[in-house]
């Protein structure tokens, strides 16, 4: 009897009121947004983006191969020429930018050969020797500057010296400006 009583008077966790169930039972109904011509539009053209992206992907990855391929093998090339104690590829490498220079040059005067391959020359030397191009453009970056820098600096001396001037003989001036003002627009012809 005991048994009976005790577990009459047992509640559940659940049938606590902290766990009360809600009395009214919420339903929830899907509806669907109106699509407006524009959102149609830019559907449309998502679409079709995608599809056009879906269908050239193998191509672009096909490309991405590539050129991952022929970036290393560039790389490996330039390490090859800047790091080999032989002179010979070196030399090569530079012939055939000279010669790739007078080719592209072809159609002009002597005086375009000489510049297409000059610069062909000295980008590929500067390809084949790195430090070496690097000290040279210092030096004549130096040699440069300090030629252009007495120049400047006269330059500016002279500059200085016509603003003193000028304010010097503006205070003195004054009445000849007038006078010149005066007499220039009484010369003017009058369009009326």
């Amino acid at each position: 009897m005991a048994d009976k009583s005790t577990e009459e008077n047992t509640i559940k966790i659940g049938e606590l009121p902290i766990y009360s169930t809600p009395v009214t039972q919420v339903e929830y109904k899907f509806v669907p947004e109106e699509v407006g011509a524009f959102q149609q539009g830019v559907s449309e053209v998502r679409k079709s983006v995608w599809t056009y992206l879906e269908s050239i992907q193998e191509t672009t990855d096909t490309l991405k191969r590539k050129w991952n391929v022929s970036k290393a093998h560039t790389n490996e090339m330039i390490h090859y020429i800047q790091d080999d104690p032989a002179i010979l590829p070196r030399v090569s490498v530079i012939t055939v930018a000279g010669l790739g220079g007078i080719i592209a040059g072809s159609r002009g005067g002597i005086l375009r050969k000489i510049l297409f391959s000059g610069t062909a020359i000295t980008a590929a030397a500067a390809l084949c020797y790195p430090r070496e191009a690097i000290a040279l453009s210092n030096e004549v970056y130096d040699i440069g500057y300090n030629a252009v820098k007495p120049l400047w600096e006269s330059a500016v001396d002279k500059s200085e010296e016509a603003v003193n001037k000028i304010k010097k003989s503006d205070g003195n001036n004054s009445s000849q400006k007038a006078q010149y003002s005066s007499r220039f627009i009484s010369e003017m012809p009058s369009f009326s």
